[in-house]
């Protein structure tokens, strides 16, 4: 994975935690790239 999609998928976690979106920190914890 290129360092542009993993800094997105870091910001995306950072959102979802704000924001409180559970779904979207669901979908995250079950990528693959994460474990």
């Amino acid at each position: 994975m290129n360092l542009q999609g993993w800094h997105a998928l870091v910001l995306a976690a950072g959102a979802g935690r704000r924001f409180g979106g559970s779904k979207l920190l669901a979908l995250i914890d079950g990528a693959p790239v994460i474990r």
